[in-house]
């Protein structure tokens, strides 16, 4: 939680002298995934976004932070988009079913996306995207890891600042 103040402590700083939107996805409120995107105008065609999560669903408590590069093909905000993104998710699972009172995993993951951004009102956005990745998974207590491929779909609602 204190990685998460640091975050919007540091993107306060930046709030109110650039173009920029915040987001969040609704869904992910709805089930305690609660989650909130910053994403900065860099120039013409290209952004930069971190998104901060504080997962408190079903069994598992933890936090994750992950960072875009979007680069669009006409305009910054508007329209169709792609990037890689990066994620670092910390999970503590409390699992009720084992000998096991908890069990502990974080999760590297690099991503490439493909997106579409739109303005629903003159404030208002939609943005959709889709993608594939890679993530390692570790568990902290038996100190073993793995790999897997994984695809990736979201969307998110953002007042733009612009």
């Amino acid at each position: 939680m204190k990685q998460i103040k640091f975050i919007l402590l540091f993107l306060s700083f930046n709030l109110f002298s650039q173009k920029y939107i915040l987001k969040t996805n609704p869904i992910g409120d709805a089930f305690k995934i609660y989650n909130l995107g910053y994403e900065l105008k860099m120039n013409e065609k290209n952004s930069a976004q971190i998104t901060i999560y504080d997962h408190n669903f079903s069994n598992y408590n933890g936090y994750a932070i992950m960072g875009e590069y979007r680069m669009y093909f006409k305009e910054t905000f508007k329209g169709w988009f792609w990037g890689p993104n990066f994620i670092f998710l910390k999970v503590k699972e409390q699992n009720k079913n084992s000998f096991l009172e908890s069990e502990n995993y974080n999760l590297y993951g690099v991503n490439a996306e493909l997106g579409y951004q739109w303005f629903i009102s003159k404030k208002i956005t939609f943005d959709f995207l889709a993608g594939v990745g890679y993530g390692i998974h570790h568990d902290t207590i038996n100190n073993n890891s793995e790999g897997s491929l994984a695809g990736i779909i979201s969307f998110s609602f953002g007042y733009s600042f612009e």
